[in-house]
């Protein structure tokens, strides 16, 4: 991965499903290599940024709860379902924009057939990408209705609600 980064040198990278150890190998990595990263730590959903290029204005992290009302089941295994959101000023033009990498829940709900079906699973990923979308634009007007940018594990078709209600909002 450093050697990706060190070829490509993004400005900006979300991680999914990236634990302690990871991002601690990453950013030893980095600094070995030289390279401008910093990590905004997310539980398993970090940001690692280009602090050449970019400055953080703000972040918050938002674990999704790992109960939904009206659903059976725990809904974020591992702790790993959540969004991690950033901030940030380009320091060339002073542009603003939001970044914000997800890991939404993962068992299907729509096909009782599936092997790996969970009633509501559905019906979750909509609200978590309901709560990710309600902190985002809490930022939007904070920071004058700037871009945003949405990364992340879905964990589901491009057709699905969820996925529609994101291209949406």
């Amino acid at each position: 991965h450093v050697e990706i980064l060190q070829t490509l040198l993004p400005d900006i990278l979300g991680g999914q499903e990236v634990n302690a150890v990871m991002q601690q190998l990453l950013v030893a990595g980095c600094v070995e290599k030289g390279l401008p990263y910093t990590l905004i730590w997310g539980s398993m959903t970090p940001i690692l940024y280009r602090s050449d290029k970019l400055e953080l204005l703000d972040q918050e992290f938002l674990p999704y709860p790992e109960e939904m009302e009206g659903f059976a089941g725990i809904f974020n295994d591992c702790y790993s379902k959540a969004c991690n959101i950033g901030v940030f000023r380009v320091k060339e033009d002073g542009k603003v924009f939001i970044f914000a990498t997800t890991h939404l829940w993962w068992m299907n709900g729509s096909d009782p057939a599936n092997k790996r079906y969970r009633e509501g699973s559905d019906q979750v990923r909509m609200l978590q990408l309901k709560m990710a979308n309600a902190k985002i634009e809490a930022y939007r007007v904070r920071y004058g209705n700037c871009p945003v940018i949405l990364v992340g594990d879905l964990n589901t078709d491009y057709r699905s609600q969820a996925i529609q209600y994101a291209l949406t909002e």
